[in-house]
């Protein structure tokens, strides 16, 4: 705690020399995060002109900071006019979407998203989220592709495991939506997803 103070001490005395200046903003943000202050974090985070950068390494850490702070709005404002400008790869664009997929801004997340995933240089979370856009949609069978293709990367993703059952049971395939449900058990999941997939399991056992 004395060494977050002595850095938010230091770091205001720059602010103050700099008032607009994105790394001391963001390192601030950075102080109050480590710190537990969440909000105040966000306060520097909102404070940074998204103009300001020039470097997209920079512009990118601004945002995986903000979406760590949930903080999504923040991190399309800051990466949006980088790929406005053609400048993203397809790891930075990743990062763009998934603020968009919880900015709730579905049909931008599987604008960026696609042409990732048919490149094959998707992560896991993409194809989950992926997978979610397509449920919303009612495409339970592309879904379920999604959340595979994020098994094929980590085995233990309960997450899609469970989220695989469901869309079977959508589509009135009992057995197979209990087969994933009974996978999610086996891997000792978050409790969350665990209780999800018991309460699943016990409510279809007499179908």
């Amino acid at each position: 705690t004395g060494k977050l103070e002595e850095a938010r001490k230091t770091l205001l005395i720059a602010r103050s020399k700099e008032p607009e200046n994105p790394l001391v903003l963001m390192l601030l943000a950075r102080v109050e995060e480590k710190d537990g202050e969440p909000e105040m974090a966000a306060t520097y985070m909102r404070a940074v002109n998204p103009n300001s950068f020039t470097k997209v390494e920079e512009a990118v850490e601004a945002a995986k900071m903000a979406s760590r702070l949930n903080y999504p709005e923040i991190s399309v404002r800051i990466l949006s006019n980088f790929e406005s400008k053609g400048l993203l790869n397809p790891e930075q664009k990743m990062v763009l979407a998934k603020a968009y997929y919880h900015q709730e801004k579905f049909s931008m997340a599987e604008y960026i998203l696609l042409p990732i995933i048919s490149s094959g240089q998707a992560d896991k979370e993409s194809h989950f989220i992926m997978g979610n856009i397509f449920n919303r949609k009612g495409d339970y069978n592309r879904a379920i592709n999604q959340w595979e293709m994020a098994i094929d990367i980590d085995p233990n993703y309960a997450e899609a495991m469970y989220n695989i059952g469901v869309a079977y049971y959508k589509q009135q395939k009992i057995e197979k939506a209990q087969e994933y449900w009974r996978q999610v058990l086996s891997i000792q999941p978050d409790a969350e997803t665990l209780r999800a997939a018991e309460e699943a399991l016990k409510a279809t056992q007499y179908y």
